[in-house]
C-alpha cells in the first residue's frame, strides 16, 4: 500500500529501494529507503494482534537495529497499523521529509 501511495503522491521524487540491507554483515534491512537522503521507512504491522514486532525479544532486536541505523546517520521513520489506514497521508509526509533532506542549500 505504501509503494502504491508513494507513486501517486511523490511525483518527481525517486522510487524507494525496498528491503535495503544497510549494515552488512548484519542482515538488517529497511522496508523502504532513499540512500541519497539517508531516509528510511519502517512499517510496523500487527500493532493490535501482538505481531512479531510487539514481542519483547523482537522489540529489543528492533531497538538495536534502529539505534545502529541512527548512529550511522539514517533518519528512520516508523509507521504502524493506524497510520497505514491512510497510506497516501504517510507517503506525502515521507515525501516532504525527503524533499527537505535532499534540498540543496
Amino acid at each position: 500500500a505504501f509503494l502504491h501511495a508513494w507513486r501517486t503522491v511523490a511525483t518527481g521524487l525517486e522510487e524507494p529501494r525496498l528491503q535495503y540491507q544497510f549494515a552488512k554483515p548484519r542482515r538488517w534491512r529497511f522496508d523502504f529507503c532513499w540512500r541519497h537522503g539517508s531516509l528510511a521507512v519502517e512499517i510496523q504491522g500487527g500493532t493490535w494482534i501482538q505481531g512479531r514486532h510487539n514481542r519483547g525479544s523482537s522489540q529489543a532486536a528492533e531497538h538495536e537495529k534502529l539505534n545502529a541505523a541512527q548512529a550511522g546517520g539514517w533518519c528512520v521513520l516508523q509507521f504502524g497499523t493506524e497510520a497505514m489506514k491512510d497510506p497516501c497521508k504517510v507517503a506525502a509526509e515521507v515525501a516532504e521529509i525527503l524533499r527537505e533532506r535532499t534540498r540543496k542549500p
